[in-house]
């Protein structure tokens, strides 16, 4: 009976796959009298699965933080490169005199000073001649730069002592710090961070970029041969002289030589031909590969003082190429260009007309800000800048109001000192006469000739041997 009744209910099961769980697959246990039915096979399946998509994802989470560390390690190491001001705490250089708006317009904003030092030993302490003096403002929204260059002749107030002279005599004075004071109270601005470099960190980035393409006047390459040859020795890197006029593809020395022109001109026209170098070396940087930029900022931060920090560099590098020149202008933007007797000496000055309406001019074109008004120490400063502008002037066909498109021979004699001969002397001996060969043209060992920006033999090492003449 008892294997008939099994037999009876055997008979009347379903096959499988006809039971409300028609579509899943299951396993049929026929032991001890009865069946279970469970759909185990799918589901182990899918716990496999999920149990692997978490590894994976766990997985791909560490390799990328692993990069990520990698990534913030190696910044850590090339922002140690960068030599730092002990005297210098740029988050402590605030401006007592700007107002709540303006402080929160600050905040909102990325603003940088750069200095370019004129400097043979590489020195970038005080003592030193800031001849590029420029107020950088950087959206890191929407990566548009906005860039100042300050006339180095402009009156201004530098300090307290002996305070309004020439604004480059800030730097020469006290340094970093009192150059970035300046700018502060000079500006109505607070400077978020500070970058200061020698023209042979300059030659060196610009030759691992692979040079740039200029376009150089007639009375440019007049002078340029001379700027090449003074530069070679002053920073010890090789290059050759150029041969025409028109469209030149520059190597690192060149540009700097095209950089510092303005025997020919003024200072006005010289600081157009930086911000230009400036565009194309950044539009250049843009396109580099990675590891170019590495040689970049692996050659030129150890030649470097700044405030940057490594959470300030990382987001550059990340999103360099969403970066550009969105303006570039000079300043003041109304000026008077005078020799005038002090202390027994004739100086040139570029006076601004009216400091307050330039400053409120700057924070229009930096910030956009509309109507601003400036505060009362700069109009104070304004006022006694207008007052020194009225002192004895020396005759002169150029005491006239100008613009930064007039031009004026430049007076190099400041209280602080005769600017370094070597970097602005036109000495007959230095502006090459016509040379027949191109070996003749040739300044300092190596040259750029087969320009390679990588070519190991393309830098003077300090410890080589320097060339015992310099062709010119």
């Amino acid at each position: 009976m008892q294997e008939g009744k099994r037999e009876d209910l055997t008979d009347r099961r379903k096959p499988a796959g006809e039971t409300p769980h028609a579509g899943n697959k299951i396993r049929i246990h026929r032991e001890g009298g009865y069946d279970s039915r469970h759909p185990v096979r799918q589901k182990r399946k899918r716990d496999r699965r999920r149990t692997w998509i978490k590894w994976a994802a766990l997985a791909a989470l560490a390799v990328i933080g692993i990069m990520i560390a990698a990534l913030w390690f190696w910044i850590s190491a090339l922002m140690g490169k960068i030599q730092k001001d002990p005297h210098v705490n740029i988050e402590e250089m605030t401006n007592p005199n700007i107002d709540v708006p303006t402080q929160q317009v600050m905040r909102e904003n990325w603003t940088i000073a750069v200095f370019g030092v004129d400097s043979r030993d590489g020195n970038l302490d005080q003592g030193a001649n800031a001849d590029v003096i420029m107020v950088c403002n950087i959206n890191e929204k929407t990566g548009g730069i906005r860039i100042v260059s300050i006339y180095r002749d402009t009156c201004m107030k530098v300090g307290e002592k002996n305070p309004y002279k020439k604004i480059n005599e800030a730097y020469a004075r006290g340094g970093i710090g009192q150059a970035v004071e300046a700018l502060n109270e000079n500006l109505d601005v607070e400077i978020d961070d500070y970058v200061a470099v020698n023209w042979k960190a300059v030659a060196d980035a610009i030759n691992l970029l692979g040079g740039i393409d200029m376009e150089l006047t007639e009375s440019e390459f007049r002078y340029i041969n001379g700027y090449i040859t003074s530069t070679v020795e002053g920073t010890g890197v090789g290059s050759v002289q150029l041969k025409k006029p028109g469209l030149n593809h520059l190597d690192g020395v060149q540009t700097v030589a095209y950089a510092r022109l303005r025997y020919m001109d003024s200072d006005f026209q010289r600081t157009e031909r930086q911000r230009e170098v400036i565009s194309k070396a950044l539009e250049k940087a843009k396109s580099a590969d990675l590891s170019v930029l590495y040689q970049i900022l692996n050659s030129v931060l150890p030649q470097t003082k700044s405030s940057l920090e490594t959470d300030s560099l990382l987001p550059l590098l990340q999103s360099i190429s969403k970066f550009h020149l969105e303006a570039a202008s000079g300043f003041p933007f109304d000026l008077e260009a005078k020799r005038i007797e002090e202390n027994g000496m004739e100086i040139d000055y570029v006076f601004p007309v009216n400091l307050a309406d330039d400053v409120a001019e700057l924070h229009k074109f930096l910030y956009d800000t509309e109507d601003y008004q400036v505060s009362e120490q700069v109009k104070e400063i304004s006022q006694a800048i207008q007052e020194k502008s009225k002192k004895k002037r020396v005759s002169r066909t150029s005491d006239a109001k100008t613009s930064a498109a007039d031009t004026f021979p430049s007076e190099r004699t400041t209280e602080a000192g005769t600017e370094e001969e070597w970097l602005e002397t036109p000495d007959e001996n230095i502006f090459p006469k016509e040379t027949g060969t191109e070996e003749e043209a040739t300044v300092g060992l190596p040259t750029t000739e087969g320009f390679s920006p990588t070519a190991p033999d393309l830098f003077i090492s300090p410890a080589e041997e320097r060339p015992e003449t310099v062709q010119r």
